[in-house]
């Protein structure tokens, strides 16, 4: 469907547009109100995850909406940098860190058995 109605000279770019497309007006407002309140829901559920991780972390020493408001403050941060080129290299070091742990683990599991 989507390849039948994508064109050049409008292009369909979200959810919304693909509704507009097939159904009019009204199915864009729908859609654009459906897929604004999944992302509200979404982000309010990985605030209070990670909030929940900081305050276990704490050992319950740090008040649990202090830790969700630690996290958005520190998201906010990091949602500020316009280019991650520079961080390239903290990628990279992702991913060996991430390799080196599955190296050490897989030989203190084998050597344990």
């Amino acid at each position: 469907m989507f390849l039948h109605l994508d064109s050049y000279r409008y292009p369909l770019k979200t959810y919304g547009d693909l509704a507009f497309r097939i159904f009019g007006p009204w199915a864009r407002h729908v859609t654009n109100v459906l897929q604004s309140t999944q992302l509200f829901f979404g982000v309010g559920l990985l605030t209070l995850a990670n909030g929940q991780a900081i305050s276990q972390l704490s050992n319950g020493k740090i008040c649990f909406l202090v830790c969700n408001l630690m996290f958005t403050i520190a998201g906010l941060v990091v949602g500020q940098i316009r280019t991650i080129q520079r961080f390239k290299w903290l990628a990279a070091l992702s991913i060996w860190l991430n390799l080196a742990i599955m190296g050490v683990t897989y030989v203190l599991i084998f050597d344990c058995v």
